[in-house]
């Protein structure tokens, strides 16, 4: 997880926290796992000339990557019927050991009691308290990662050599793309109309998945695909940008309408 941080002139035993606080963050936040630990390796070192300005850039872009309300609501939807769960856990009230006797279906409980409580909480947030308090918790962390930034730097001659070292570790050890759901589900949808010229643009990623340079105009297509490729997206559904051929559809945050999609 350091080098994912880029921490590797020192291993502190407060680095721990440092990590426990980002995977809180994230999960506080709903932010987007993946791009937000990629965009990371843009912030440089603390009192480089542009630090400040890439400071903002890094938060501004961490905030945009967090899910909305109305996700954070889907996110934590009850799996179980409320009217269920309240009488198990009265059932659980009157007979404790109850709750042992369950086995793996403890966890399972016990996670929807979680989800319970905290949909309670989400239940009280708007839109705006819920940006204001990514901000708070972005910026908290942000100041976390900075001052441990700083450590690295100590006794460190040449700050250039370094800065390049720890973007290259960095980029090295956060893929810029991973196989997400809807990018699955949109090659599923062309190719079962005939189309793979999608498939082959998600395997020359996922061949490369910290590449910053891939060209998915250099995948051969067909003729027949390229027919098919327009015929189905005609007949799509789906937002055309979701399977657009240019890299950003790929590494971009996942669209609202993918938490819908289930694996089955």
């Amino acid at each position: 997880m350091r080098k994912k941080l880029g921490l590797s002139q020192k291993h502190l035993d407060t680095d721990k926290e440092l990590i426990d606080s980002l995977m809180e963050t994230l999960q506080d936040t709903g932010a987007d796992y993946t791009n937000s630990m990629r965009c990371l390796s843009t912030l440089p070192f603390p009192g480089t000339p542009e630090y400040d300005v890439k400071l903002e850039e890094t938060k501004q872009f961490l905030l945009s990557q967090c899910c909305s309300l109305d996700d954070l609501k889907k996110i934590y939807k009850p799996r179980m019927d409320p009217r269920e769960l309240m009488m198990i856990m009265m059932l659980m009230q009157s007979n404790p050991s109850l709750l042992a006797n369950l086995g793996k279906g403890q966890s399972v409980l016990v996670q929807e009691m979680e989800r319970s409580e905290k949909i309670k909480e989400i239940q009280k947030l708007t839109e705006d308290t819920k940006r204001q308090g990514d901000e708070q918790k972005w910026m908290k962390w942000l100041d976390k990662y900075s001052e441990r930034l700083s450590l690295e730097m100590e006794g460190v001659e040449n700050m250039e050599e370094l800065g390049q070292q720890r973007v290259e570790l960095m980029n090295a050890n956060n893929p810029k793309y991973i196989l997400r759901n809807y990018i699955a589900q949109n090659a599923i949808e062309a190719a079962e109309n005939g189309d793979f010229s999608e498939v082959r643009r998600v395997l020359s990623l996922l061949e490369s998945p910290y590449s910053e340079h891939i060209k998915l105009d250099d995948v051969k297509v067909t003729t027949e695909e390229q027919t098919n490729a327009a015929t189905a997206q005609a007949a799509s559904v789906l937002p055309s940008t979701s399977r657009s051929h240019a890299g950003l559809a790929y590494d971009s945050k996942a669209p609202d309408w993918s938490l819908d999609l289930v694996v089955t």
